[in-house]
């Protein structure tokens, strides 16, 4: 009787196991859509080719290293909800084709905007000469992931507006969960 018990028990853990386990959260779902929007998009694809015309080596597999959460102050007192995305990449891009100068980087950043899903990358935005101008919500979002892409190369560190943010960074059990839906 004790071995049936286990083995209906193994059953039913096992449909549970499968019932659960294909389901993303919406969140997840969001950044898993965004992303890979991203790493389908024509921009990307050329960023690979350029990396293997700067370096002669074939780009590596994308792979998402970081997700977090951000809720910020908006300067009109709202609430401005955004997900930022590091996803380790072998990519280059020019940064002066007439001069034929190039750069090559190890990592893409996204701002993924909550609400209206837009998307802006650390490649084509150009965001590490963001000029500072903060205005405007697009500027706003290039001042966040011009914040975010220092802060993961090790170049800033501190708060990102005022202290007015709140953030929920991503378990490794959501990444691998997004990293399976877009494979």
């Amino acid at each position: 009787m004790k071995k049936i018990f286990i083995i209906v028990l193994a059953v039913i853990l096992c449909f549970c196991l499968t019932a659960c386990g294909g389901k993303l959260t919406e969140e997840q779902q969001l950044v898993a859509d965004s992303v890979k929007t991203v790493l389908s998009s024509a921009d990307y694809a050329s960023w690979t080719a350029l990396y293997k015309e700067f370096t002669g080596n074939d780009a590596k597999a994308a792979e998402i290293t970081d997700v977090t959460h951000y809720q910020i102050d908006d300067f009109e007192g709202d609430k401005m909800d955004c997900y930022l995305v590091s996803i380790s990449a072998d990519v280059a891009h020019w940064v002066n084709e007439e001069l034929e100068q190039g750069a090559v980087e190890e990592r893409v950043n996204l701002l993924i905007h909550a609400e209206n899903g837009n998307i802006i990358n650390s490649i084509t935005t150009d965001v590490m000469n963001f000029n500072g101008d903060t205005s405007t919500h697009e500027g706003r979002e290039l001042y966040i992931l011009w914040i975010y892409s220092n802060m993961q190369s090790g170049g800033y560190s501190g708060a990102i507006l005022n202290d007015s943010e709140t953030l929920t960074v991503f378990e490794d059990k959501a990444l691998e969960a997004i990293e399976k839906a877009i494979g």
